[in-house]
């Protein structure tokens, strides 16, 4: 006949040892999921997120090292990848938070251009982003793809072609060419011209860098797809 106080004893180690255990597999998802981390393990973790194109995960890690130590540099990353997710509000706050936290001036030319367009392609706030447009160098490929932007809203498609070019032939910054690739496709669209404008998104898929131009050049790509050209 079974012992029955050894096996009262067996279910009181079972009644205490189970929610130590349990605790313990609480605290090793805790540090799997990033919880308790530095800012910069939560930044790593949002690289590799970001790296693994699991975008909604990366900005919210690397929210949460923005919130412990906010850097220029991760604002801007920040914005890219909430405008790839076209979370454009937010993407916005990111770039004015990272122009306040007096970046470099390389980084304060990147935040101006990306919030500049912001303003210009999903708020429609063409003075806004004129006026961003004058804290960029006038001799710079994001200055002169701001102004084929301008042309593109006033339907001078012409001038916008021809700043396009412009920055395309005259400069080696790869992001800025996937951006005048896209103005370029955008006015293609604009005067019927369907074969120029894929020709274009081709060449702007090509050079694209950030995660909002990608989502832009693959969004005008489906809809040239789906939908007849204006005549």
């Amino acid at each position: 006949m079974p012992n029955p106080f050894k096996i009262m004893r067996i279910s009181l180690v079972i009644l205490i040892a189970a929610p130590l255990l349990f605790l313990a597999a609480c605290a090793d998802l805790a540090n799997t999921y990033g919880t308790n981390l530095s800012a910069s393990e939560y930044r790593q973790q949002a690289y590799r997120a970001v790296d693994d194109n699991r975008y909604k995960e990366g900005a919210k890690l690397l929210q949460k090292a923005i919130n412990m130590e906010p850097r220029s540099e991760d604002l801007l990353l920040l914005g890219d990848l909430r405008e790839g997710l076209e979370q454009y509000r937010a993407a916005r706050s990111a770039y004015q938070k990272g122009l306040d936290a007096k970046p470099s001036t390389e980084l304060t030319q990147a935040l101006v251009y990306h919030w500049a367009t912001l303003e210009a392609l999903e708020f429609d706030n063409q003075e806004k982003a004129l006026e961003l447009s004058t804290k960029l160098s006038e001799d710079s490929p994001a200055y002169i793809n701001l102004r084929a932007l301008q042309a593109i809203k006033k339907k001078q498609f012409d001038a916008a072609l021809k700043l396009a070019t412009q920055v395309t032939s005259d400069y080696d910054d790869q992001e800025m060419k996937g951006w005048a690739h896209y103005h370029s496709a955008q006015a293609w669209v604009a005067v019927g011209n369907e074969s120029n404008a894929f020709q274009a998104l081709f060449f702007a898929i090509n050079h694209a860098r950030g995660h909002g131009l990608v989502g832009r050049i693959t969004r005008l790509w489906e809809e040239l797809k789906q939908q007849p050209l204006p005549q």
